[in-house]
């Protein structure tokens, strides 16, 4: 994980360190409050419709091999690979002991294995469907 901050605050500070040089009349002065906003919407059963006149349907959030093969600013560990379509026992049997994804969420994720059925587990916390806007 420091590596991968490293490279990530290290682009942000080069691309500050250039704008600062920028002669003053190339430089914009920014005037004002920050603010944010944070909305949290439910995704998993909504009907979308494709542009060759099919219909798809969203489900339940889950995270696949390739998710673990981390990024090119921070890779994963052990054996896992970017864009990986196969399972491993061992790596199933692991992510099993916190949910077994359902035969409709390994459908609905296809061709992607699911390593953790994140939309589904209740342990330790109970998912709750909420649709707020949070504004500061």
């Amino acid at each position: 994980m420091f590596e991968s901050a490293y490279i990530i605050g290290r682009k942000q500070y080069e691309k500050a360190r250039e704008l600062l040089k920028l002669p003053k009349e190339e430089q914009t002065e920014i005037d004002g409050s920050v603010g944010s906003v944070f909305q949290w919407i439910d995704m998993t059963n909504y009907e979308v419709q494709l542009d060759n006149n099919l219909t798809a349907k969203t489900c339940s959030a889950a995270m696949g091999y390739s998710f673990a093969a981390g990024t090119t600013d921070g890779p994963g560990d052990f054996n896992f690979i970017q864009g990986e379509n196969n399972t491993n026992p061992f790596w199933d049997f692991i992510s099993n002991l916190l949910k077994e994804p359902t035969e409709e969420q390994i459908a609905c994720h296809a061709p992607k294995p699911i390593l953790l059925d994140t939309g589904e587990i209740v342990k330790p916390y109970e998912v709750f469907s909420i649709n707020k806007v949070y504004y500061s």
